[in-house]
């Protein structure tokens, strides 16, 4: 369940090319502990540990704008969620699936992966 959480904070992350500055973007998150690599036809990103990837992702999520219900307060709850549940703090894996990002829970992000949507 974790390594779902964070293929969709990655998919939301990526969201921040949409309306700023790739080059502003890339630099900020090799300032946060990110690195971001892209060629024409895919891209790689990722940190020292997945722990380190949500920090910075938090810090994308609260300093850069995104579009209409894409990224912002909700996915640094998300993150602040994960960040609480890897440190061993009260937090439960429930609390975080009921997390609400903009347009639902995160439960239902989830639920939408395309692993989770397979034809059995």
């Amino acid at each position: 369940m974790k390594e779902q959480i964070l293929q969709v904070i990655v998919a939301e992350l990526l969201h921040v090319f949409d309306l700023n500055e790739e080059k502003d973007v890339i630099k900020y998150l090799q300032e946060v502990g990110i690195n971001y690599y892209k060629t024409e036809t895919s891209f790689e990103i990722g940190a020292l540990s997945n722990l380190d990837f949500v920090k910075g992702a938090k810090q994308v999520f609260l300093n850069y704008k995104f579009c209409d219900n894409f990224g912002g307060n909700p996915w640094v709850n998300i993150c602040q969620a994960y960040i609480d549940m890897e440190q061993d703090t009260e937090i439960t894996l429930g609390k975080i699936l009921d997390l609400r990002h903009n347009t639902g829970t995160l439960r239902e992000k989830l639920k939408a992966l395309p692993a989770n949507n397979k034809e059995k």
